[in-house]
């Protein structure tokens, strides 16, 4: 660290620059290969899950079909209601004939103990199997399908058995079951784990634990001989039996493995697809590779590019660029102090002069807008609304002929007050205390005009009488929130207009209130943007909320504030604070 210190402004440049960007990629490069590794396994999990899915719907798909094929053979109670066992028999060979691909055998046993198949010939022969075990099954089930464990039958070989009460026509006594070995081959082809890579295979497992469909060939299963076949390592198919559902992982045998498993809803079994770790992993590491070799080769660009415009361009100007970056307000601009004839001499004279022209053109554009400001306050202050004169002589009219003379010269009064009030040219400023005595001759006459609608409260402490604020500040807040607030409001009940002032700190706080409608979001940009204001002509004049914002920004500066908060149907408060000191 101590010798970066001693190193030229170049080199600092160059050293830090080529630091800041190699982390940038670093950093870049990192998310993307955690994003692309996670791209790779989700693409991985997506495609295990479509094998998944389509196995569970072919199971589906075969197990309605079974049921479908029970159902209709227990609908058949002209054939089954026949004491005559040949006849049943001949019509099971002929029902059999009809689904080779689904029911090796079917059985039906009576209730007092006779088995009738379409293989009778083997019944008769071999045996019984486990067709008691299965009517028991069904008899614990009667209210519909039941099936059994994968078993292997004299008769059917490897074989699952799907059995349904049979009940006499308009009976509910169940009077035999009808059993049907599956063809567990066909389900094997259906399935075909064996159509994975080498690296990737499929187990089909029970509801209990016992593989129904495995792939022997596959290099990913622990095989072991038992009973002349061979079968999937218990402690193997324990812990897949203990997966949880989704993406996990496997290690047995030294061999690390990612497992997709899907407890599906067709006969309760559960799909679980294994695939080789080093299969996802390998694309992980060539995608490692890549990416590390292009930035290898960018950063060596990087570089050279770092390096070329360091030395050759941006040192003669490093300096003067910092000095330029640390101008913050042009009134504390120091100039730019150099030696040098070159460019770089003649570039910091320009930077100088251009400095030294914009600080004189910011002067002058604040004068500009302030005169501006002002005319433009003056003709504001000059524009009295015509209605509102209109509907003041009016209301003095009104009095007159109802003889009510000191109103109408109060009346008068506190129109000549207002007017001379507004039209005074001597100062933009008055004291607060002026400010409230040209308003409340508003307030008056709105009163007159408005009879009892809305009342008027002014706190004012002793102290802020004599603070200075701009002229007609007060009484646009007011008339918005007579306009705007009281004369909407349908409701019963008095509006309240109520102002307060608070001193602290050298600062005038003033609050605003009323007990109006409110007004939502859109009329509250309206309003201040002017926009509400220019349809409204019963104003006093065009001075409007948006006026009253720009000229405290502009006496007071940008650090003042101005809030406006409006609730609807609560109400509206304007809240203002001035720095009295400045004035």
């Amino acid at each position: 660290m101590t010798r970066f210190r001693y190193l030229g402004v170049a080199a600092k440049q160059l050293i830090t620059l080529f630091t800041f960007v190699l982390i940038v990629f670093i950093v870049f490069e990192w998310l993307n290969i955690k994003d692309e590794s996670q791209r790779i396994k989700s693409k991985f999990e997506s495609e295990a899950q479509q094998a998944i899915d389509k196995t569970n719907q072919l199971l589906y798909n075969y197990q309605e079909n079974i049921k479908q094929v029970l159902l209709i053979l227990s609908k058949q109670h002209n054939i089954l209601s026949q004491e005559n066992d040949e006849e049943i028999k001949k019509y099971l060979q002929e029902y059999c004939e009809n689904t080779p691909y689904l029911i090796k055998n079917y059985y039906i046993k009576k209730q007092d103990g006779r088995i009738i198949s379409n293989n009778q010939i083997f019944l008769d022969i071999i045996g019984r199997a486990k067709l008691d075990e299965i009517v028991n099954i069904v008899k614990a089930n009667t209210a519909g399908i039941s099936w059994t464990e994968p078993y292997h039958s004299p008769i059917s070989f490897n074989t699952i058995a799907f059995a349904v009460p049979y009940r006499e026509k308009g009976s509910f006594e169940v009077t035999s079951t009808i059993l049907a070995e599956i063809n567990m081959d066909y389900i094997e082809t259906l399935i075909r784990p064996g159509n994975f890579l080498n690296a990737k295979t499929m187990v089909v497992l029970t509801a209990s634990g016992r593989p129904v469909v495995y792939d022997k060939n596959s290099i990913l299963l622990p095989l072991i001989m038992k009973n002349g076949t061979e079968e999937i390592d218990s402690v193997f198919l324990d812990i897949l039996c203990n997966l949880n559902n989704g993406m996990d992982t496997v290690t047995y045998g030294g061999k690390k493995m990612y497992a997709i498993k899907d407890s599906g809803k067709a006969l309760g079994y559960a799909l679980i697809v294994l695939a080789d770790q080093r299969l996802v992993d390998n694309d992980i590491k060539k995608l490692y590779q890549s990416i590390l070799a292009t930035l290898a080769t960018m950063l060596a660009v990087l570089f050279g590019v770092i390096y070329i415009t360091t030395y050759y361009f941006t040192r003669p100007i490093t300096k003067m660029a910092a000095r330029m970056d640390r101008v913050m307000d042009i009134e504390k601009f120091i100039p730019f102090q150099t030696s040098r004839r070159d460019e770089v001499g003649i570039l910091a004279g320009s930077y100088n002069s251009m400095m030294e022209r914009i600080r004189e053109l910011a002067r002058e554009i604040r004068e500009a807008e302030s005169k501006k400001k002002e005319y433009e306050l003056k003709m504001l202050q000059s524009q009295i609304g015509p209605h509102f004169l209109f509907n003041t002589l009016a209301c003095i009219g009104s009095l007159a002929n109802q003889y009510r003379v000191e109103e109408v010269r109060e009346t008068i009064r506190d129109l000549v007050n207002l007017l001379t009030f507004s039209f005074d040219k001597t100062s933009e400023f008055v004291t607060l205390e002026e400010e409230l005595d040209g308003l409340e001759s508003y307030v008056r006459i709105q009163k007159v005009r408005y009879g009892g609608m809305f009342e008027y409260r002014a706190t004012v402490p002793e102290e802020a009488y004599e603070c200075k604020i701009p002229r007609l500040l007060l009484q646009p807040l007011v008339e918005n929130s007579i306009f705007h607030g009281i004369k909407p409001k349908k409701e019963n009940g008095i509006g309240i207009v109520d102002i307060k002032c608070i001193m602290k700190d050298g600062y005038l706080l003033i609050k605003v209130r009323d007990n109006g409608i409110g007004m939502e979001k859109g009329k509250v940009e309206s309003l201040l943007n002017g926009s509400a204001e220019k349809k409204d002509g019963g104003r006093f004049n065009s001075i409007g909320l948006m006026n009253v914002y720009e000229r405290i920004r502009l006496y007071y500066g940008d650090g003042q504030e101005f809030r406006f908060l409006s609730r609807k149907g609560r109400g509206t408060v304007i809240i203002i604070k001035l720095d009295c000191k400045k004035l």
